[in-house]
């Protein structure tokens, strides 16, 4: 049905790559890694990193408006910036 179109992609299977590494962090609250107090802080190399919760500063978590204004203008463009998938 789909000869032609789709071609199979092998890789032999000394090359897949078997593992996946993934760095998990939680309760950041604004202190991101590589900004501000955390500046000289580095997270380790992974494929995946999962922020598992307590993203935004405690001084905006109850305040909808700051916390989307901080989510879009800091955290966001951090994130973006970041070598994970």
């Amino acid at each position: 049905m789909l000869d032609g179109i789709c071609q199979r992609r092998t890789v032999p299977l000394s090359q897949r790559k078997t593992e996946m590494k993934i760095v998990a962090i939680s309760d950041i609250h604004g202190n991101l890694p590589g900004k501000e107090k955390l500046k000289d802080y580095s997270l380790p190399e992974a494929d995946v990193l999962c922020i598992c919760g307590d993203i935004v500063p405690l001084e905006f978590q109850r305040d909808l408006y700051l916390s989307e204004c901080w989510f879009d203008n800091v955290f966001g463009p951090w994130a973006v910036d970041l070598p994970y998938m």
